[in-house]
């Protein structure tokens, strides 16, 4: 009963100062659904549960080469699949890009193909017709295919005898024989699956197709067990190979998809960092209201000794005072929760209006859960503590004599002044840090949408080819095949250029006349290999000639190179004339190429994190060639039919040679940019609500410490002080907090580029830049919430303050 007055009264009190209760509600409820939204975003993003039966003990095996993931040939893995016994239900799998023809018209589209017993694997069957059953992987079954739902639905328009219809996979007749359901994309993203045809698993020649595969993890078995024999298995399996200096697996791992999707530990840095930048807001608005609620109960100060005294208990005052910040806490995360709900929903509109819905995996499905309103539970407990707990503590351990004797200002004892200015500097600090990041957030943004990569994207698309060693396995069939598909695409009135490429990663080189006394002491560059002249891609040259069709395997070596490594290397002369060699692992025999010619830098690393790798080599493919090739073509009109056209001219050259990857470099450099500037928008304006939060705070708490000096400012007029010396002093007071919160933001914030340095790659005097900004902002801001209340403070008359109570 006692409870249902407390809640009555606290009700009243609310409704006395609509405004307050207004106020109050919409600060927490901004601070708690920043928080809630971004927590459930990235949970689902980082740590969402597959989708499936037993979800929890599916794995994906994952290879490493010298520290990178990889994936693993098919025949290998054959040899060591019955070697495992602590996985089960193993299966391959790879996507490819393939030319799909739907009722005469042909575009290029992604696939997965499979062992037939993926959808067993995932506890799933179609929702029309079958599954692939053993038989289908066999070379002289009909070709079969699943779709999913959504495939049903925009490419087929949901047709309901969809089963038994044909679609033809690059020129090959294919059944379809069976729908997914709905959200169904195992193994990440999948939208129409083939079945792996047996000989991929019983033929003797490697290096032919790379898989990735799934397994599931015996119940009995740790991941810790798992990864021991896995590695155990790599070693001996693959030792003797790397002891011939052939390529080899460094070690084998299990992983979950989720982890895999996004890069493991650097999805979980992601997660930790953006979940700290909204948990600083949360706690923005948690220290404002309960700042705002704390001044209430300050207010009440006499009321409370009077009931103290009167003999009622502590623990009775503290809850009485509690519900007030309850019932704002509550109302506010209801909003909050509702709000991001609704946040959520945008995100899966937003990955439809940019056209990535298709990629994403398909467990990634953002929305109120479980999980989000488990947390928001949480968060409501920690500002009803924040908010109500402490207040409601602070108010009834003070000196209730005290209090009765002098009003209110018996309340500002150095236990209240020392709360105040813990208050400040954590509401700057934490202002500071938020700031700073919105602030190289907006750098890294102008940075990547204006970024030169040195290549022209107007109407090139690049189409990934990978040779088989089998029909390949010389360079002269290698360099006919180029030559063939080159001449075949410049026939076609629809292409206007085009060049073969090869690229052999980031290698060391030798400079002529220069000796190394160790392998690190050698200079690196991306190595590439160029069928002929690249110039429509944007590279121009600068010196010399581009590589040509006067450069075979009989002619002097030659090399290109970018200005970027003649202007290190060669700073003195021309590099024109002089000779160096590309390390080994690349370029086995001992050849000193000639350097012919220097082009201008394009952006080797990515982007986003190494947009200064300007190093490049260029050697031509004649002379140094490979299996994997880039074909890249500049088209005039539509893009589909250029998409298609590459798929025709490679079937009718060679019929058994797949396509990988298809893409257009302006279409990823778009999105790219897009994205960035979505999420920088995300960090400014975080920044900007930080900032008004903390403003609005810190002049709440500026205001409450001065009118609890209002006695104290009376005394001082009194004995003769001036008006700018009670402004200066009362400055002066709010410049310990302010410079105790701007070092200890700075110093965070240094820690936060300290991490997240491999993430973005920013010129370091923008980060001094960013923190001057963010001191400058900070200083203004925090004087001005400090200078307003002195300014009223001194208005008042010195007799007024003198027998100023509350």
């Amino acid at each position: 009963m006692n409870y249902l007055l407390d809640i009555k009264y606290a009700c009243r009190l609310l409704a006395k100062s609509p405004v307050f209760s207004l106020l109050t509600t919409v600060v927490l409820a901004g601070g708690l659904a920043v928080s809630i939204f971004s927590y459930s975003f990235l949970h689902t993003f980082v740590f969402s549960d597959l989708p499936i039966d037993e979800g929890h003990s599916v794995v994906k095996l994952q290879a490493t080469e010298q520290g990178y993931d990889r994936m693993f040939d098919a025949v290998d893995f054959a040899e060591i699949r019955p070697g495992i016994s602590t996985l089960s239900e193993f299966g391959m799998y790879y996507s490819t890009s393939v030319l799909l023809d739907i009722n005469g018209q042909s575009q290029s589209h992604s696939v997965t193909f499979t062992e037939w017993n993926m959808f067993q694997f995932s506890r799933t069957q179609p929702i029309k017709g079958r599954a692939f059953r053993s038989d289908d992987s066999s070379p002289s079954s009909e070709k079969v295919a699943v779709i999913s739902y959504a495939m049903w639905q925009s490419k087929f328009l949901g047709k309901q005898d969809i089963i038994d219809s044909f679609v033809k996979v690059d020129g090959k007749t294919t059944r379809i024989i069976g729908v997914m359901p709905e959200g169904y994309g195992f193994p990440v993203a999948s939208r129409f699956w083939l079945p792996i045809q047996q000989p991929l698993f019983t033929t003797q020649k490697r290096d032919q197709v790379y898989v990735d595969i799934y397994a599931r993890i015996n119940p009995s078995t740790s991941e810790q067990m798992a990864n021991n024999e896995l590695s155990r298995l790599a070693k001996n399996t693959y030792n003797a190979r790397r002891q011939n200096s052939e390529v080899a697996i460094d070690d084998i791992y299990i992983t979950t998809f989720q982890a895999a999707q996004t890069n493991g530990a650097d999805g979980i840095i992601v997660f930790t960092i953006l979940n700290i930048v909204t948990g600083f807001i949360f706690l923005l608005a948690a220290i404002n209201v309960g700042n705002l609620l704390l001044a209430r109960m300050n207010e009440r100060a006499k009321e409370i000794s009077i009931r103290v005294a009167l003999g009622a208990p502590q623990k009775r005052l503290i809850v009485q005072m509690m519900w007030e910040s309850i019932i704002i806490c509550v109302t506010g995360g209801i909003i909050a929760l509702l709000l991001s709900g609704w946040a959520l929903q945008q995100i899966n509109q937003f990955w439809i209006n940019m056209d990535l819905a298709d990629g994403l995996a398909y467990w990634w499905h953002w929305g109120l859960d479980i999980n989000t309103i488990l947390v928001t539970i949480i968060f409501i407990i920690i500002a009803i503590i924040m908010t109500g707990v402490l207040p409601a503590l602070h108010v009834t351990s003070g000196d209730f004599n005290a209090t009765l004797r002098g009003g209110t200002r018996g309340a500002a004892s150095s236990k209240g002044n020392r709360v105040t200015r813990v208050l400040l500097t954590t509401e700057i600090t934490v202002v500071t840090v938020l700031m700073y990041l919105g602030i190289i957030s907006s750098f890294f943004a102008n940075q990547l949408i204006n970024l030169d990569i040195g290549l022209n994207t107007t109407n090139i698309l690049s189409a990934q080819v990978q040779l088989t060693p089998e029909r390949y396995n010389a360079q002269t069939t290698r360099n006919a095949f180029y030559r063939t598909i080159t001449s075949k695409l410049q026939q076609q009135n629809s292409i206007t250029d085009v060049v073969v490429t090869a690229s052999f990663g980031k290698n060391t080189f030798m400079q002529q006349g220069v000796s190394y006394q160790l392998e690190q002491d050698k200079p690196q560059a991306v190595i590439r290999s160029i069928s002929e002249n690249i110039n429509f891609t944007g590279v121009e040259i600068i010196e010399g000639r581009y590589i040509d069709t006067r450069d075979q395997i009989t002619t002097m070596p030659v090399v290109m190179i970018s200005k970027s490594v003649a202007d290190t290397f060669w700073r003195e002369g021309s590099a024109i004339g002089k000779q160096l060699k590309i390390s080994d692992e690349v370029e086995g025999e001992k050849t000193w190429a000639t350097i012919v010619g220097i082009v201008s830098d394009r952006v080797e690393g990515t982007p986003i994190s190494d947009p200064k790798n300007l190093m490049t080599l260029y050697r031509p493919l004649t002379q140094l060639d490979s299996n994997n090739v880039n074909i890249e073509y500049k088209f005039v009109g539509a893009e589909p039919q250029a998409r298609s056209l590459i798929y025709e001219i490679l079937y009718t050259v060679d019929s058994e040679i797949k396509l990988t990857a298809l893409k257009s470099m302006e279409e990823l450099l778009a999105m790219l940019r897009d994205l960035t500037h979505s999420a920088t928008q995300l960090f400014l304006k975080c920044g900007l609500f930080a900032l008004a939060l903390g403003v609005t705070g810190i002049y709440g708490l500026t205001a409450n410490s001065i009118t609890q000096r209002q006695h104290e400012i009376g005394i001082r007029r009194a004995l003769g002080a001036n008006d700018s010396n009670i402004v200066r002093w009362l400055i002066k007071l709010g410049a310990n907090p302010l410079i105790k919160g701007l070092g200890i933001g700075l110093v965070l914030s240094t820690l936060l580029s300290i991490v997240t340095w491999q993430l973005i790659a920013l010129d370091v005097y923008l980060y001094f830049i960013s923190a001057v900004i963010v001191m400058l902002i900070i200083i203004a801001s925090v004087s001005s919430a400090i200078y307003v209340p002195a300014r009223k403070a001194i208005q008042l008359e010195p007799s007024e303050t003198l027998r100023c109570e509350d």
